[in-house]
């Protein structure tokens, strides 16, 4: 290998240094020189998310669920299947709005003239697009071949192109592919132009030159595919609705989503202050990991509207006389800040409450208080907060998680 040139290493000192003051410096602003969509590719591509001044690295990873969707047909079947996987309703339905204009989302599907299906794996060649995405070259058609020979899976299944597909999107290649900018995509047609320019790839797209970018066309043939694959992905909205099933894994895995029935939980542990008066030695010094790691998570999948997670705080509880130690001071208890005066932040606060409540016995979660209300693990109902009038909990919610929780840095 020939030996870089003085010049060169200082080049690559100077690259080191700078994206080593980007990513550790707390305070750094980034909308001054980033759009939305870009700011929040670049957190998600950095694995960072802030709270407050403080940064910490993202724990939710894509879902490696094998749990199966179903559906009416093989629209409905990839778009609740996509959603499973982790994406929101909208960015599932620009997904498969352009498996639509692929392949009809027709597993057996052959690229030509007509509708050209195979029967037999055996039929894929290279240069020649085939499956639900169309999967052209001969290295895509060969992993696709391999990943389902290790699943032992038909590779002309649904089930298996789907999977394959979010191997694509979210192992093998992210960031070729898009995954961070699908994941910031807010609408249907954002998230129909990233799959289509960084997953897809379209030849009135890439002779564009817009591959690999979160900026849409604005004229030209681009714009008309485009307009194209946004119109079917609306289609999906229209028919499908959310598409959310009531219960299947988050983008990490394994939790419930969905309407809460407000039950008491008897196999969730409520653990109160320590007795006596506020001591400052009862206090944690901050969250305890458990708390942190549901932080995270919070501020990855609910900001915005959410703007920030704190709560530490080492004081008594302000509405009790015998004035024990908060569970704020203990680090178990999280302010979860959102607007609930807006319809979008109250929106987005149920949604938090009823996966709190949802997920109260993987989570440890013993209470949650918001907009006047107030839950706990021991009693039914979403009841009148007795402290409405002093502390409403209408900018943000509270939630707390018991001891055996905190303690659990693989919480979510």
């Amino acid at each position: 290998m020939r030996k870089k040139t003085p010049l060169l290493n200082y080049l690559n000192l100077l690259t080191l240094f700078v994206s080593a003051t980007v990513l550790f410096q707390p305070n750094i602003v980034l909308a001054q020189t980033l759009d939305p969509i870009q700011e929040e590719v670049f957190r998600r591509r950095n694995g960072i998310i802030h709270n407050d001044d403080q940064v910490f690295a993202t724990t939710c990873a894509p879902s490696t669920s094998t749990q199966v969707a179903t559906g009416s047909n093989n629209v409905e079947v990839a778009y609740n299947q996509l959603q499973l996987f982790g994406l929101t309703s909208e960015q599932a339905a620009g997904v498969v709005g352009n498996l639509m204009g692929e392949s009809g989302v027709e597993p057996t599907r052959r690229q030509g003239s007509g509708f050209q299906t195979i029967s037999d794996p055996s039929e894929i060649v290279p240069g020649v697009g085939f499956g639900i995405a169309q999967w052209t070259t001969a290295g895509r058609q060969e992993a696709w071949i391999n990943f389902a020979n290790t699943r032992g899976e038909d590779p002309l299944s649904l089930t298996l192109q789907l999977a394959f597909l979010w191997e694509e999107l979210t192992v093998s290649s992210p960031d070729f592919f898009g995954y961070p900018e699908l994941q910031a995509a807010q609408d249907v047609r954002q998230a129909t132009w990233i799959f289509l320019a960084y997953f897809e790839r379209p030849a009135s797209v890439v002779n564009a030159g817009l591959t690999g970018t979160p900026t849409q066309p604005t004229g030209g043939s681009a714009l008309g595919a485009l307009d194209a694959r946004t119109d079917l992905a609306n289609t999906v909205i229209r028919d499908f609705g959310t598409g959310n099933p009531e219960t299947g894994p988050s983008p990490c895995g394994g939790l419930v989503e969905g309407d809460v029935d407000f039950a008491a939980n008897p196999n969730v542990q409520l653990d109160g202050s320590p007795s006596g008066a506020h001591r400052d030695s009862n206090c944690t010094g901050g969250f305890t990991v458990g708390a942190q790691a549901l932080s995270d998570y919070v501020l990855e999948r609910w900001r915005p509207p959410v703007t920030s997670v704190g709560g530490y705080s080492c004081r008594p509880i302000l509405f009790d006389a015998s004035n024990p130690t908060s569970i704020h001071g203990l680090g178990r208890a999280l302010d979860i800040m959102v607007d609930g005066t807006t319809t979008q932040g109250l929106q987005t606060g149920n949604e938090i409450r009823n996966f709190m409540i949802n997920n109260a016995e993987r989570l440890g979660v013993q209470r949650v208080i918001w907009d006047r209300h107030i839950w706990s693990s021991d009693q039914n109902g979403w009841r009148d907060f007795g402290d409405a009038d002093s502390s409403p909990h209408t900018d943000h919610l509270h939630v707390e998680i018991n001891i055996e929780a905190s303690g659990n840095a693989s919480l979510i």
